[in-house]
């Protein structure tokens, strides 16, 4: 009997505590999700010289040093001279997160995608594989701040941020 009153009270709490707050909002601020966008084999360029941002993993290849700055690309730093290091340029790869050298090849990834690059001549990179969707990164399903959003698409991709911006009916709230 005891245990019956427990359980009646505790539903009574629960549909006490829930509230009813009605149709949500035409038109209201809140978050919109940022889904991984495809790099395009042109846009995975070298250049001379680049300021470094935030320094990443760093991998030695011959008489190199491949560095990661995460999200953007990879510094490539002559060695053959240790007194004097010069920086050789920046490979341009959008949404790298990782990297490997074996022999002449550099191993990364443009967000979900898989890349192989040819760096024997960095004037002249040469996409060798790439494949498509092949890494799967942590996807960002909730917004950072609680409210409303706009419902993650799956079949937009990877939603690897958020930005906060008018939406309309929106229909998912946390």
């Amino acid at each position: 009997m005891k245990r019956c009153k427990y359980l009646l009270l505790l539903g009574i709490l629960y549909l006490i505590s829930c509230k009813n707050e009605g149709p949500p909002p035409t038109q209201t601020s809140g978050y919109k999700p940022v889904y991984a966008p495809k790099i395009p084999d042109s846009e995975i360029t070298f250049s001379s010289g680049k300021i470094k941002g935030e320094p990443g993993k760093a991998v030695t290849g011959g008489n190199r040093l491949f560095q990661l700055e995460p999200n953007k690309g990879i510094h490539v730093i002559d060695l053959s001279n240790p007194g004097s290091l010069r920086t050789l340029g920046f490979i341009n790869i959008p949404g790298a997160h990782d990297l490997e050298i074996r022999d002449h090849q550099l191993i990364t990834n443009a967000y979900n995608d898989l890349l192989v690059l040819d760096v024997t001549n960095l004037q002249q990179l040469k996409l060798i594989v790439r494949v498509d969707n092949a890494i799967r990164l942590p996807s960002l399903s909730i917004p950072p701040h609680s409210g409303y959003f706009e419902c993650v698409d799956k079949t937009k991709g990877t939603v690897i941020g958020w930005t906060k911006t008018t939406i309309y009916s929106p229909k998912c709230k946390y």
